[in-house]
């Protein structure tokens, strides 16, 4: 399966650009994204999913990608532009 995988990122790696780096917060057990700021009670933070109590969640780094035009002059024209 890894070996599967080396073969896609190797064949594939260049048609994809890193636009953006972003950090998230998750909660530090489950993973989830989905958590939940307290205002007054302690600990500050809840997850919905597990239901974990947590005063400092975790930070989860976040890529967006976008796909690379290639230059194919007068052939490809990209109807969102």
């Amino acid at each position: 399966m890894i070996k599967e995988e080396n073969e896609f990122i190797k064949r594939h790696h260049n048609k994809f650009l890193q636009v953006t780096q972003d950090f998230i917060e998750v909660c530090p057990k489950c993973k989830s994204i989905n958590i939940s700021t307290r205002q007054r009670k302690i600990p500050k933070y809840r997850c919905q999913d597990c239901k974990n109590e947590f005063d400092d969640p975790k930070a989860k780094i976040v890529y967006t990608t976008k796909k690379q035009k290639h230059d194919y002059g007068q052939q490809y024209s990209n109807p969102d532009e």
